[in-house]
Order: structure tokens, then sequence, then C-alpha cells
């Protein structure tokens, strides 16, 4: 019988690296303004080339104050890593401190604990000066393209905003480059003089992948960003996405709730449950081989067209009955265990270890739960079809 076998190592340790999602497929286009400052040709290979991680998160702890003046911990201990020109998918309930971990590695809030490094500079205890030259090769996408985009603003001015900010580029080359980076997300180049509310939200989240990528940044935070689109226009902007990966090298950090998008733009997925990941793993073995109950269950919630529908909202509520307990009342021992159908006593006692599975070669499936075997023996058609 295989176990989960605890081990020093750093958080990503053996994790896969990017696939390439099509044969023969173009090689990273060096973008508009080649030669200039805004654009690095053959920069983006070399990246991906490199060993280390582009992103490494150690034991990161986010705490926030209620408006009671409760302090309540968001993100308790986290560790993971972002490769070079992979996508992490990070996926869990509302409220499990997904949207806190993304902005404290943008350094939009402050952290009480632990380590970001980012392409080799830690950024806990920046001053803001140096965040802003650090912040050309970090970037964002907001769930919300009508709240993200200033409304004052003219398309071609927030796309390009990011180069001005940083001295790039002149006036006459800014303008160049806002037509050709709509034109790369499928927007018409003379809808660079309208402004945001003439655009439907579709259209709308295009620029905003326009303004992320515009200064060829290496790692993106993508929170929830098609969340707030009609599911027509989801599948639309999750192509474009994959695309830009492949056209510039980019890292996502991918925030979402559905697990059939994630499922889809992730190389690796990480599972967060209030504050804490509880499996990590190659997203083809997450969906084919789920350890964790809680994964299970938000594997099982997945509803393929398949006869077998029932059966599967039928072992999604038994892995996961109730509510997620608040913030400011967590558990002890696993915070799992008060829905758990597998917690005994050293559950409700003992906090379980993000561990890899024995038998696992590739050392990428990592899991924190005690009876994760039980689990598997009871519950093994729990996967993705």
């Amino acid at each position: 019988m295989t176990q989960a076998v605890s081990e020093p190592t750093g958080p990503g340790a053996g994790s896969v690296g990017p696939q390439p999602t099509s044969a023969g497929s173009a090689p990273p286009s060096a973008g508009p303004g080649a030669g200039s400052a805004a654009w690095r040709p053959g920069s983006s290979a070399r990246r991906a080339d490199r060993p280390l991680p582009i992103l490494r998160v150690q034991d990161l702890v986010v705490r926030h104050r209620t408006g009671t003046g409760t302090e309540i911990t968001a993100v308790d201990g986290v560790s993971l890593e972002v490769r070079a020109g992979e996508t992490l998918g990070l996926v869990g309930e509302s409220g499990c401190g997904k949207s806190s971990l993304a902005n404290a590695v943008l350094r939009l809030i402050p952290t009480a604990g632990g380590s970001i490094v980012f392409d080799g500079e830690e950024l806990v205890g920046r001053s803001s000066a140096e965040l802003r030259r650090i912040r050309r090769h970090l970037q964002v996408v907001f769930q919300d393209p009508r709240g993200s985009l200033d409304p004052r603003m003219r398309l071609g001015d927030i796309v390009t905003e990011a180069l001005k900010v940083h001295g790039m580029n002149s006036r006459r080359e800014r303008r160049s480059i806002a037509a050709e980076r709509l034109t790369e997300v499928g927007l018409d180049p003379s809808l660079a003089h309208r402004r945001p509310a003439q655009l439907s939200g579709g259209q709308q989240q295009r620029v905003a992948v326009a303004r992320a990528l515009v200064t060829q940044p290496r790692l993106v935070v993508l929170d929830e960003p098609v969340s707030a689109l009609d599911v027509s226009v989801q599948a639309q902007v999750i192509n474009l996405l994959q695309d830009m990966q492949q056209a510039h090298a980019v890292a996502y950090l991918f925030i979402a709730h559905n697990l059939a998008v994630v499922r889809h733009l992730s190389h690796r997925v990480a599972v967060m449950y209030l504050g804490k990941i509880v499996e990590q793993a190659p997203a083809h073995n997450l969906f084919a081989r789920p350890a964790h109950p809680y994964t299970k269950a938000l594997v099982a919630s997945v509803l393929p067209p398949r006869p077998d529908v029932r059966q599967r909202l039928e072992a999604a509520r038994r892995l996961a009955p109730g509510e997620v307990p608040s913030l400011t009342a967590v558990p002890p021992g696993c915070r799992y265990h008060t829905r758990c159908p597998f917690a005994d006593v050293r559950c409700r006692n003992e906090e379980p270890v993000l561990s890899r599975i024995a038998g696992d070669h590739a050392g990428g499936h990592r899991v924190a739960c005690h009876h994760w075997e039980r689990a598997q023996a009871a519950m093994p058609q729990v996967r993705a079809h």
C-alpha cells in the first residue's frame, strides 16, 4: 500500500514543466517594437530554459482584520512555485485565501510572514520604488474588466499605460504598439480611440490581457479572469490566454473556481482550503487520480455529459457536506475534518503535512491528508473525464 512520504524538498520539487499544446507551433514572437526597450526579442526563450522557478512562495502568511477587530489568517504557511512559461492553477471555494495569496504576490497587501521570491529577487520588504521596477515584469488580469479599466481613458492609452509609467518608448511608438497589441488579442486597432463602456465584457477583458502583456512580463497573475464573462465568451478568452503564453513564453498564476477551465489551461494545480494547500499535482494527475477527499469533491462536482451524473453529484455531497467553516474559527488538526467522511480522532488533533505520495516517481504529486488511501480505496471512481 502506498503512503504519503514527507520530505524536506521545496514546494515545486519534481514538478512538471510546461507542455506544448500543439505540435509544430510557431516560435515565440518578438512582439511589437522589437529592438526598443519595451520588448526583448529572444528573451522569452531564454527564460523558458531556466531551471529555477520564476516565482517561489515559501511559508507565506497573510492576515486581515475584520470590522469587529477580529484578526483572521487568510493564508497560513503556503508554499508553491511557478516555473517559467507554465501555468499553475490555484483552486478552492470562495474564502479559501486564493485572492489574498495573489494580492500578496503582487505586493498589493502586506504579509505577516514568509518569503516571496520573483525572478531571483525577494519582494517582501522592498520599497515602493523597487517594486515599481519589478512590476514591469509582474502583471495582473483582474476578474471584472469593467472595474479594472479606467472608464475615462481611451483603449490605446489603457493598453500602453505601463509603457508610459516605466518610461518605455516614445508617444509615436506607443500608438503603434497599442494597435499591434489590440490586433494580437483579436480586436480591431481602430478601437484604440474608444472607451471601455463602448465594448462588450469579452472585448474589455481582451483589452485587459493586452495591457497585462504589453511590457512582456515574466509572470501574469490571472485572478478569476473569465468568471464575470458569459459562457460563450469564456472559451474565447481562455484560448487567447493560451495563444499569448505560446507567443511570449509568459508564466501564469491562474486563480479560478471552474475546474474545467483550470484543467484546460493549467500544467500544474494547487488546491486550497481554509488558507492551506491540501494537494498539489500535475494537472493530468490531479484530475485522473485526485487524492485528497476535498479535491475528490471538487472533481466530482464537474459534471460531464455522461450517464453517471447522478452518482457524481452524490459523491460530491458525500465528500463535501455542509458549509466551509469561518476563518474566525478554524478547526484544529486537519481543517477539513468537520466535513470529511473519513475523519477520525487523529484528524481532529493532528494537522497533516503536505507530503509526496510514494510511488509518484516524478515527485510532483503531494497531499495533506492522513487517510487519502482510504478515500482512494472507497471512492476510486471519482475522477475527471
